[in-house]
C-alpha cells in the first residue's frame, strides 16, 4: 500500500511483545520514583505516615525494588506466562506493598503512646 510516496508493509499474523525481564534503566527509574515517594511530603501516604531523608529513602527504595524484582523473576522462571505480563503486575504490586509497609512502620515508630 503506498500513501504519499511512502510504502507501508503490514505484517500478517500476531505480534509478540515480551514485557518481562525489565531493563536496568526501567528498574533505575522505579528506584527514583520510590525514593521520591518516600522522601517528599506530596502524597497522602507520606502526609499521614511521615518521610525519610533522601539518603535513607534511596537505600530503602533500592531494597524494595530488589526484593520485588527477585519475587517477580522467581515467579516468571517457575511459572512463565508467555509475555511476562503477570510478572510485571506482581512486581508492581510487590513494590507498592513494600513501600506502604515501610511507611506504616515509620508511623508506628514516630507515634508515642
Amino acid at each position: 500500500m503506498a500513501m504519499d510516496g511512502v510504502e507501508w508493509n503490514f505484517l500478517k499474523g500476531p505480534i509478540s511483545i515480551k514485557l518481562w525481564l525489565l531493563s536496568q534503566n526501567t528498574r533505575d527509574e522505579i528506584v527514583k520514583r520510590i525514593t521520591k515517594h518516600l522522601s517528599t511530603n506530596k502524597s497522602i501516604f507520606t502526609q499521614n505516615f511521615g518521610t525519610l531523608d533522601m539518603e535513607k529513602a534511596m537505600k530503602k527504595a533500592k531494597g524494595i525494588e530488589d526484593a520485588s524484582f527477585a519475587i517477580a523473576s522467581l515467579h516468571h522462571e517457575t511459572q512463565p506466562d508467555g509475555d511476562g505480563s503477570y510478572a510485571v503486575k506482581l512486581y508492581a504490586k510487590q513494590c507498592s506493598k513494600l513501600e506502604l509497609e515501610l511507611l506504616t512502620t515509620l508511623s508506628c515508630k514516630s507515634s508515642k503512646w
